[in-house]
């Protein structure tokens, strides 16, 4: 017999299916494993001068579409409303 909360999980997640959604599963970096922070120093001075960083840089800049982004952080102490408003040069 399932407990409540297996059913209440398993009624949310056909809930989703049913609107059309399907779970992923995502496998990040743990930034809080010893030397995370010393790996992305190395691997950024490495990419500091290089002129195919730079050009990838202009280029993602240039397709993002970032600029009516509104977002909430809604966890303490957070509790407020950011607007993200990207200085973008005119062309």
């Amino acid at each position: 017999m399932k407990t409540d909360t297996a059913a209440r999980v398993k009624k949310h997640r056909e809930a989703l299916r049913a609107a059309g959604l399907r779970p992923v599963q995502i496998w990040v970096p743990d930034i809080r494993r010893p030397g995370f922070a010393k790996e992305c120093r190395r691997q950024s001075r490495k990419l500091r001068n290089d002129p195919n960083e730079k050009r990838f840089l202009k280029w993602l800049e240039k397709v993002s579409a970032v600029d009516d982004w509104k977002f909430c952080l809604d966890a303490p102490p957070f509790r407020q409303v950011f607007e993200l408003q990207l200085a973008r040069p005119q062309t």
